[in-house]
């Protein structure tokens, strides 16, 4: 089972995400973030396949004792699959590049995708 280790926005700064995802879904053949009933996040890597304790013990030695970050989102993306995924692309800052160094230091095995950045529609048809 895939995991993700991810950063979630759980609080009023989510907006301006969820907003763009209403904007973007109108390109999309079905409406897919809010569907996924996850709060808007940056993905900092994907594991295939892992143990989920230790990736629970990883996550712990990285997180604790950190407060919450500021992000800014600099362009969007697309990842090309059967149907094309946009995403944004947050602006490095030194707290963003030394989480996501810390993910991949310590992690084992090594995660199967390693860019950051924040899904903001998962189905839009090409032809759109």
């Amino acid at each position: 089972m895939p995991y993700g280790i991810c950063l979630k926005c759980t609080n009023g700064s989510a907006a301006p995400v969820t907003e763009l995802w209403d904007e973007v879904e109108v390109f999309e053949t079905v409406p897919s973030m809010r569907a996924l009933a996850y709060p808007p996040h940056v993905t900092l890597a994907v594991y295939q396949e892992a143990e989920p304790a230790l990736l629970k013990d990883m996550l712990g030695s990285i997180s604790d004792g950190r407060a919450a970050i500021t992000l800014v989102f600099s362009s969007i993306g697309v990842f090309e699959n059967d149907t094309l995924v946009l995403w944004a692309r947050p602006q490095p800052s030194d707290v963003l590049l030394r989480l996501h160094a810390d993910v991949h230091r310590k992690s084992s095995p090594r995660p199967a995708i390693t860019t950051t950045g924040r899904e903001t529609g998962r189905r839009i048809a090409r032809s759109r």
